[in-house]
């Protein structure tokens, strides 16, 4: 009799599986042992869904299908969560915690927390530093107009204008001396005094040479260099043009202005002008 049962009970009690339900697991004494979880959805013991879990980067769906990733305004993670990098915008920069730490600011340019461009600092005539701190009007020399030198307040109106085309001014305006052409002077005022004149070069008032000086027996380059003295055919000067004396050759005699006035004539020989010999006089 107890044969038959025990046959029976295997007949009709052999454990084939253990039932699970959706979200609960049972073990072969249909104990609760736990409840499951998805990677991305929480059950309840009733198979309830209760919330969508959420990484602190990627978000998914009730089906676990991911979405999207979460990207802050200034940190980018890829989708296992792992940060990739720091997003710093033009003016703006952020930690790792997505904390604004400051607003660069350009040379010249101010921005705000929005990157918008709020308005320029930097001026025709002042200078800042990188924090946008004016430093120093710029003056003189370091704002140079053609041939002027203008002074500007810290509202960049021009005051005055203080370089001339005479008078030269360092940096901070101070008159250092006057300017003097190589053939004008002027004075301080910038009237024209009188014109330079070289040795043996003229020039014009607007420094243009107009021509060389020679004198009447001294030739002298661009420079005031002598280059050579002139001598007649004749006549000899020095480098004063002092007429030192007259050339006479053996048989023709020249004046100063180196006129032929006769041909010498010996007793018995007579000279042409180039004071070849002609011929011998015959007694």
């Amino acid at each position: 009799m107890f044969l038959y049962l025990d046959v029976f009970y295997m007949m009709i009690c052999t454990k084939t599986y253990v039932l699970r339900s959706r979200c609960v697991l049972y073990d072969d004494t249909c104990t609760k042992t736990h409840v499951l979880r998805s990677r991305c959805v929480l059950y309840d013991d009733t198979c309830t869904k209760t919330y969508v879990l959420r990484s602190r980067c990627v978000l998914y769906d009730d089906t676990c299908t991911k979405t999207y990733v979460l990207r802050s305004r200034c940190v980018i993670y890829d989708d296992t969560c792992t940060k990739t990098y720091v997003l710093r915008s033009r003016c703006v920069i952020y930690d790792d915690t997505c904390t604004k730490t400051y607003v660069l600011r350009s040379r010249c340019v101010l921005y705000d927390d929005t990157c918008t461009k709020t308005y320029v600092l930097r001026s025709r005539c002042v200078l800042y530093d990188d924090t946008c701190t004016k430093t120093y009007v710029l003056r003189s020399r370091c704002v140079l107009y053609d041939d002027i030198c203008v002074l500007y307040d810290d509202t960049c109106t021009k005051t005055y204008v203080l370089r001339s085309r005479c008078v030269l001014y360092d940096d901070t305006c101070t008159k250092t001396y006057v300017l003097r052409s190589r053939c004008v002077l002027y004075d301080d005022t910038c009237t024209k005094t009188y014109v330079l004149r070289s040795r043996c070069v003229l020039y014009d008032d607007t420094c243009t040479k107009t021509y060389v000086l020679r004198s009447r027996c001294v030739l002298y380059d661009d420079t005031c260099t002598k280059t050579y003295v002139l001598r007649s055919r004749c006549v000899l000067y020095d480098d004063t043009c002092t007429k030192t004396y007259v050339l006479r050759s053996r048989c023709v005699l020249y004046d100063d202005t180196c006129t032929k006035t006769y041909v010498l004539r010996s007793r018995c020989v007579l000279y042409d002008d180039t004071c070849t010999k002609t011929y011998v006089s015959e007694i």
